[in-house]
Order: structure tokens, then sequence, then C-alpha cells
């Protein structure tokens, strides 16, 4: 008669993502407090993040270094 004869909920616990998320944010926040230039890149060697002053050193801004090859 067109209504629904059963119901599926799912549940994901996102307790460890948001940690994740939350220590993501402290650490970026400690280290736009550094003076040394700070840049992190992943497995293939492109940038995922530039501090301030790497862009005040490299005179380009994180958004223009995150994605960029290193060197």
């Amino acid at each position: 008669a067109g209504q629904p004869t059963r119901h599926q909920w799912v549940t994901i616990d996102v307790t460890d993502l948001a940690r994740a998320a939350e220590r993501a944010r402290r650490d970026a926040a400690i280290l736009e407090q550094v003076s040394d230039a700070v840049i992190a890149i992943d497995n293939s060697f492109r940038v995922t993040y530039a501090n301030r002053e790497a862009e005040r050193r490299y005179g380009l801004s994180a958004d223009e270094m995150i994605g960029r090859p290193l060197g």
C-alpha cells in the first residue's frame, strides 16, 4: 500500500575522527606561532602545509604552495 515495510539505521562512531581533527587544529595553531618556516609534504613530496613564516620567506601564500612539488 506504499508504506515502508522495514527500516534500516546505520550509526558511525566519529569520535576518533573528531579527536584527530582537534589535534590537527591544535598542531596547526602551534606551527603558526613558531619563528621557523615549516612546510609539510606528503609521500609524493607535494606540499600539504606551510606556515606564515614559510609564506614570508618564500614569497608565496600557503594556498599557492599546497599541492606543488617540493623543490
